[in-house]
């Protein structure tokens, strides 16, 4: 009879555990959403180029010749 109840309250314990860290991790992935939301709004258009270069969505050429006509700064001093 102990052996049922010590199974039946080991059953509820883990559930809880269970259901605590998925809880635990739609927490974690809404504060993600909200940070890459405050991230994109602050980047600015050089940081959004470096970072698509950076995961591959641009080659090299597209990437340096964008960022010169961004940038900008080498035609001030010419």
């Amino acid at each position: 009879m102990s052996g049922i109840i010590l199974l039946i309250a080991a059953a509820i314990v883990f559930r809880s555990r269970k259901s605590r860290a998925a809880s635990l991790r739609v927490q974690l992935d809404i504060l993600r959403k909200i940070q890459k939301l405050e991230n994109t709004i602050k980047e600015t258009p050089l940081e959004i180029l470096t970072n698509k270069f950076a995961r591959g969505e641009l080659n090299r050429e597209e990437y340096f010749g964008k960022k010169k006509v961004i940038g900008g700064a080498e035609n001030l001093f010419k």
